[in-house]
């Protein structure tokens, strides 16, 4: 709260000493009487409504989904140990990207927004409902068998109770994911919502107001994410789950692994034709095919594609840099902790995205997106190695204190080998998240990038060409996500 307190205070003097332009930055005195008005205002409430019943609607399908994926990936050993790395690859993937194409699938309504955040919310339920199964000792297994209890009072009296901690988990991923997917998606392209109105009041050079409503995203996340937490209380367990990645130990066979990629590629592509020959809005493979070609054939769209990776690499570097030597002084130090996670928790479920408005006029058109991006990239790595410092053996430390070690002799032989594997999770995320803010601040403004060469083809009714971008972004986002998890994997 003191913390809250100070920047409000530090927010209130800099407009006032002429630190920056008030308008681009609003004072809070000015945005206070607007987010009184906002109470007496119908569009308000309006816009509201239609957000808060988006994530709802996208968190209870994500999450009943996402637990229906898990129990079956448990149940069907095989399927689950092929899908696993894809799980795993997807969590990561920008799902976002997709919101144009669902958009001419399903129309500009709440149904395009809660059908992709709901895929979105449902992948971490899958891998922390999955984990948490197959978490559950053997010996309770063989004791309900022994008992004669059959399947389904085994998961319902004894696995899923067991699991719970897990699901809980993952429902808080999942909500996270739901409410940062909603509002990016409306302030992208939407007609009504919270993000819809945000881009509004910007582009109509309406300020205060404008902050008025970022005020009140950011009172929806802070009140989400006091909400998990009040929850997590009464789930025993689930505060550690939701620190551990998860993880599913049992490794598949190389050969099943490539039979069964095969086979999930061959579905793939065979349910995206079918679903061509449905609507003429989404183009076939080989359709989408010749639109890639096309696209690299184009030497303008060349320069776009090398001003997105290189916007998004540098975010990545940056956010990671920064996130990494965050964490690692947030792990270290129980003062810091307790000062700064509740405001870190609460800033990792807000939808960034919505800041971006204030960063323009800041780092302008090139700089914005890559601190956007940097800000997406920057948090998955900084609790990953906090956790993961947290999670050091308190008999390393001992050892390190037995041997007079120096702190960074500490740090060197002890903390880095020994969160490797936390940092390589939050690297595979980092990676995909930046690439979801430079190409969502490039679907709000910006001269050159792929982003705007989506809204572009979506604008001019070029499908094959958007669904080729977009896949082009996707692939790329999955294929670096499915090498860190492998490399991941391999680290003891």
């Amino acid at each position: 709260m003191l913390l809250f307190v100070a920047m409000v205070l530090l927010w209130e003097l800099g407009a006032a000493w002429s630190w920056w332009s008030e308008g681009s930055l609003s004072r809070p005195t000015e945005v206070a009487p607007e987010l009184v008005d906002l109470l007496g205002s119908a569009v308000f409430w309006e816009d509201l409504g239609r957000t808060v019943t988006e994530i709802v609607l996208s968190v209870a399908a994500g999450s009943l989904l996402g637990m229906i994926g898990g129990v079956v990936c448990w149940r069907l050993p095989v399927l689950g140990r092929v899908a696993e790395p894809y799980l795993a690859s997807f969590y990561a993937v920008p799902l976002v990207l997709f919101y144009p194409v669902m958009i001419v699938v399903v129309g500009i309504n709440q149904w395009s927004v809660v059908i992709l955040a709901a895929a979105m919310a449902a992948i971490p339920m899958v891998l922390n409902t999955w984990a948490g199964l197959a978490a559950v000792p053997p010996v309770y297994l063989t004791l309900a068998r022994s008992l004669d209890c059959s399947a389904s009072q085994t998961f319902a009296r004894l696995a899923f109770p067991a699991a719970a901690p897990y699901v809980f988990a993952g429902l808080k991923l999942g909500t996270v994911y739901a409410l940062v997917g909603v509002v990016a998606m409306e302030f992208t392209t939407a007609a009504a919502g919270l993000g819809y109105r945000i881009r509004y009041l910007y582009e109509s050079f309406d300020v205060p107001a404008m902050y008025a409503y970022i005020v009140v995203i950011l009172v929806i996340a802070a009140l989400v994410t006091a909400a998990l937490a009040v929850g997590e209380r009464f789930v025993p367990g689930s505060a550690a789950a939701a620190r551990a990645a998860p993880r599913i130990e049992r490794a598949a066979r190389r050969g099943l692994i490539g039979l069964g990629s095969t086979l999930l590629l061959a579905a793939m592509l065979l349910a995206w034709q079918v679903a061509s020959t449905l609507t003429f809005v989404i183009p076939g493979v080989d359709e989408t095919w010749r639109a890639l070609v096309d696209f690299f054939r184009e030497p303008s769209n060349l320069v776009h594609l090398r001003v997105t990776a290189a916007s998004s690499a540098l975010a990545f570097l940056f956010g990671a840099a920064i996130g990494a030597l965050a964490g690692l002084g947030l792990g270290l130090s129980a003062r810091a902790r307790l000062i700064l996670e509740p405001t870190i928790i609460a800033l990792n479920g807000l939808p960034k995205i919505v800041l971006y408005p204030v960063l323009l006029p800041i780092f302008m058109l090139s700089g914005s997106k890559v601190v956007m991006g940097a800000l997406f990239a920057l948090f998955p790595v900084l609790i990953n190695v906090a956790t993961g410092v947290r999670q050091v053996p308190p008999i390393h430390w001992a050892l390190a204190r037995s041997l007079r070690c120096s702190r960074w002799q500490t740090l060197r032989f002890v903390v880095l080998p020994g969160i490797r594997r936390p940092v390589l999770t939050g690297l595979r995320l980092a990676v995909s998240l930046a690439v979801v803010g430079v190409v969502l601040s490039e679907f709000f403004a910006t001269r050159y990038g792929l982003g705007r060469l989506i809204l572009h083809a979506y604008d001019v009714g070029s499908y094959p060409t958007m669904m080729a971008i977009i896949v082009l972004l996707v692939a790329g986002s999955l294929g670096i996500s499915l090498l860190l998890w492998r490399v991941e994997r391999g680290v003891r």
